[in-house]
């Protein structure tokens, strides 16, 4: 199979933009531990404005429920997202 060139790609960046002492990934971590990502259905999606309406609607559905609110929740939630149960 014969292999294709890919054109080389621009610099877009500034001069004066200096990357020597970056580090990759050096946040990843910390994210990893402490996000939990939650993909909407578009019509779900549709329906809030920002992420704070989606929480406020779910802390409604969990007290309606008599499910616990607050700090367990958003444990157990990261502690899924560990696990690999999720995203």
């Amino acid at each position: 199979m014969k292999k294709t060139r890919r054109k080389p790609a621009k610099d877009e960046l500034r001069a004066d933009y200096d990357f020597s002492k970056a580090v990759r990934g050096k946040y990843a971590g910390r994210m990893r531990r402490t996000t939990t990502l939650v993909v909407l259905e578009p019509d779900v999606a549709a329906v809030f404005d920002t992420s704070e309406s989606v929480n406020s609607a779910l802390r409604a559905l969990v007290a309606a429920s008599g499910g616990p609110v607050g700090g367990v929740v958003e444990e157990e939630a990261v502690a899924v997202s560990r696990d690999g149960g999720c995203c």
